[in-house]
């Protein structure tokens, strides 16, 4: 008897992890409890016939073969798929997908049909599932003329990268009979333009090996078969006269690869040994395809690309710690982290491959603010590179950052219990504004006033915020704070205090909350310069009142100038104000500020500025988080236009209180 490939998929799932529940496993596989029961007994039919035990399904152990039984079935299952195996959906579209782009002319549905062995309106559907998919994931068109049949046009370049990517999944999760359903329609028809099979599928190993041997690499066996696969699809594409087009970026940023040489042998090997005619679109395609078998752990080497991101990547970490008002620790093995995603994820966005992150939404949703933060930091390494991150590239970025928040104390993630009575989306509205709330990660979990009564406060969590009114005292460690469904302006202050004052400080829920102005942040730290000093002793003027008070030291200064000799001015609040700061000093308490009105723009005659400001402001930042409150008050005067220009026309130092008062 023949198996489908849910059967096959159960049987499958339960070989590798025995002890599922039935429930377990429905979940898996996203199979409703029916239909497994519905299989039952044809699967143990099929184990009977294999001389193997049945499936059982015992209350303590869920289920199970039996005992030394699950290797052997696992070897069975990869040996199916003769000419009765029934393909399910995703295989059929796979196998259309292959068969109109690597056939020379149009095919009609009874040709479709045929190949899957399927009805007419199975191949209908799964035809107009395929087209959806095509115009969606990749731009390309499935075009169909009642006289021509139907064809699979758009980029020849896209339509490589569809047939890689589908390829790639197929290996990562697809049987080996998937495989060989591809590579018999590959051999097929470079048989049908003269090209031998046997010597086809040899010279391209070889050429591989003589590659891999050159780039002093092994490729795994995943890279190998899927390099075969592709190398025998191009040849096939150029011996169909169907030749891919680069874009001048592109093709820079391939010459530029190290795999570009070992590419161009590749390609030289297989025309030299088949007698094809040579085509340098094929070696481009061959450099893509050998640079995406790279190890995601690969370091940093010393090759001027390598350099060059280096540079990018620590330029998108200065950005965040200045968005954010958060300093990581150990930036080198951030920087090495983001070198291995980042690296692939160019690559990826310049030739529009689209890589899924599974925790985008996730992301998205628990750490928006970090999201947004990245996404205005990474506007300069788009801009570099000249490509767009997706949500999903941008995703990754984003887990970097949140992993390296956990690293310190102040910023690592807090536990919160939400105590509502309200519905579901008013909850999940009063969730998402607390998220929004603050840079520190939150883990926060969901009760009801009956169930915290039950279980009481789960450990470690410091902080409660519940819509109703909670009994004061009785939950020890932690802070009780009620609040309405929409947050108001005193209790987004009040939370953030908690959030951020760090394990060590607690506010009674009652406290009333002052938010100081940007005069009360300044008070006695206020200079003014009607001269023409040059940058780096209106830098000394500005940060001049912090070293007085012994806020920070001479070396804190020398940073922020050595900041501008090696890599300009690439961060600041406008035009006309300049934002200085370097890495929290050890001493630093709660962040402080200096500011310094300039009557003339100033100059800078011996580094890359492009800026002349009239007012700088110095930062000095807290190793907790308590100066963002500061950054605030800042950000208040600077984004108010009146305020700003009234500033900025201040003609001594009460001038300047005046305005920002």
């Amino acid at each position: 008897m023949q198996l489908d490939h849910l059967a096959i998929t159960i049987l499958r799932e339960v070989a590798t992890d025995p002890g599922l529940s039935v429930d377990g496993l429905c979940q898996r596989i996203g199979l409703p409890q029916r239909n497994f029961y519905y299989r039952w007994g044809k699967i143990n039919d099929w184990l009977s016939q294999q001389d193997f035990s049945p499936l059982t399904r015992l209350p303590d152990s869920g289920l199970r073969f039996g005992v030394g039984e699950s290797g052997s079935i696992l070897k069975k299952i990869a040996q199916l798929g003769g000419p009765g195996y029934k393909l399910r959906a995703d295989e059929r579209r796979d196998h259309i997908l292959f068969f109109l782009v690597c056939s020379h002319a149009p095919q009609f549905t009874q040709s479709v049909s045929l190949l899957n062995n399927v009805s007419r309106n199975t191949t209908l559907h799964d035809l107009q599932l395929l087209k959806e998919s095509l115009q969606c994931e990749h731009g390309l068109t499935l075009s169909v003329s009642r006289k021509k049949g139907y064809q699979i046009t758009g980029n020849a370049l896209q339509i490589n990268l569809c047939v890689m990517q589908t390829l790639q999944h197929m290996l990562k999760y697809a049987d080996g009979q998937a495989e060989k359903r591809i590579t018999s329609i590959l051999l097929s028809q470079l048989q049908a333009l003269g090209v031998s099979s046997g010597q086809v599928q040899q010279a391209t190993d070889k050429a591989i090996a003589v590659a891999g041997e050159y780039l002093w690499r092994d490729f795994t066996d995943k890279d190998k078969r899927l390099m075969h696969h592709m190398v025998l699809f191009c040849l096939l594409q150029t011996q169909q006269g169907k030749l891919i087009i680069f874009s001048p970026a592109q093709v820079s940023w391939l010459r530029r690869r190290p795999e570009c040489e070992a590419a161009a042998l590749l390609n030289a090997r297989l025309t030299e040994t088949l007698g094809c005619k040579p085509h340098s679109c094929n070696t481009l395609f061959f450099c893509l395809l050998l640079s995406t078998s790279k190890s995601l752990n690969s370091q940093p080497g010393n090759g001027e690309e390598d350099r060059r991101l280096i540079a990018c990547i620590h330029r998108l970490i200065d950005d965040f710690q200045s968005l954010s008002g958060v300093y990581f620790v150990d930036i080198s093995r951030l920087v090495t982290r983001l070198f291995a995603h980042l690296g692939p994820a160019l690559q990826r966005c310049l030739f529009h491959i689209h890589s899924e992150n599974v925790l985008r939404q996730e992301v998205i949703q628990r750490y928006p603010l970090i999201f947004r933060l990245c996404r205005q930091a990474v506007a300069g390494l788009e801009q570099a590179y000249q490509v767009v991150f997706s949500d999903d590239e941008l995703s990754y970025i984003a887990i970097s950052f949140v992993a390296w928040l956990d690293k310190r104390r102040e910023t690592r993630e807090q536990s919160l219990l939400l105590v509502t009575e309200g519905g579901l989306s008013s909850t999940a509205l009063l969730e998402n504004q607390l998220r929004n709330l603050t840079i520190v990660p939150l883990a926060i979990e969901h009760c009801s006033v009956s169930q915290l009564e039950q279980q009481g406060v789960p450990d470690g969590t410091r902080l409660v915020v519940s819509t109703v009114a909670l009994p004061q005292g009785k939950y020890p460690g932690a802070t009780v704070i009620r609040v309405q469904h929409m947050l108001d302006a005193r209790e987004k202050l009040q939370l953030r205090l908690l959030l951020e004052g760090g394990d060590d400080v607690a506010y009674p829920a009652d406290k009333p909350v002052h938010k100081k102005t940007l005069a009360e942040y300044l008070q006695g730290r206020v200079s003014y310069c009607g001269r023409h000093p040059r940058w780096r002793a209106a830098v000394q003027l500005a940060a001049r009142p912090l070293l007085e008070q012994g806020v920070i030291g001479p070396e804190y200064v020398a940073q922020i100038v050595a900041t501008i000799e090696r890599e300009g001015l690439n961060r600041y609040l406008s035009a006309r104000v300049l934002l200085l700061h370097a890495e929290p000093p050890k001493q630093s308490g709660t962040g402080a500020l200096s500011l310094l009105k300039l009557k003339h723009p100033l100059q800078f005659d011996d580094v890359p500025v492009s800026i002349n400001p009239l007012m700088i402001v110095v930062l000095v930042p807290s190793c907790n988080l308590s100066h963002i409150g500061l950054l605030e008050a800042l950000n208040e005067v600077v984004s108010d236009e009146s305020r700003l220009e009234r500033l900025l026309k201040a003609s001594s130092c009460d001038g300047v209180l005046a305005a920002i008062c």
